[in-house]
């Protein structure tokens, strides 16, 4: 009641050995150096970035005086409310999309300075949206 294998599995030459095939470990990838200017300009890009939206989201909060000569027929107060809260905090979420994509792309040792400044167009555009919403709602 033996087993019939043999006791010494020595590999036959030129036959390769179970397994190495499967799990033939792979050539390490070489890391591309890091572009210090990149890094550079996309660190202050993104610091100059919190400012911006500090300012564009104060610029927001204003919009809620276009409510002032507003009365029941003349003003859709739903809408008015729905573009200041776009104009308050839709610049404040591109920017926290915007930095975590900066982030992500400066670890993978990507160029990432045109990340802040692509976030920077989108933090005006969604101000933008947030305004023409509000200076819509006003009839009057």
């Amino acid at each position: 009641m033996s087993d019939p294998q043999p006791q010494d599995e020595r590999p036959t030459p030129g036959v390769p050995a179970y397994g190495a095939l499967v799990a033939a470990p792979s050539a390490a990838v070489p890391k591309e150096p890091r572009k210090a200017w990149d890094l550079a300009i996309a660190i202050v890009l993104l610091v100059l970035l919190l400012p911006i939206d500090f300012l564009i989201s104060y610029a927001g909060a204003f919009l809620a005086f276009a409510s002032d000569s507003c009365t029941a027929d003349t003003c859709s107060t739903g809408q008015l409310s729905a573009g200041v809260i776009v104009a308050l905090t839709g610049p404040t979420v591109v920017l926290l999309i915007g930095l975590v994509v900066a982030i992500i792309r400066i670890v993978r040792r990507r160029l990432a300075f045109w990340v802040p400044i692509v976030a920077l167009a989108g933090m005006i555009g969604i101000w933008a949206i947030g305004a023409a919403l509000v200076f819509t709602s006003v009839s009057g």
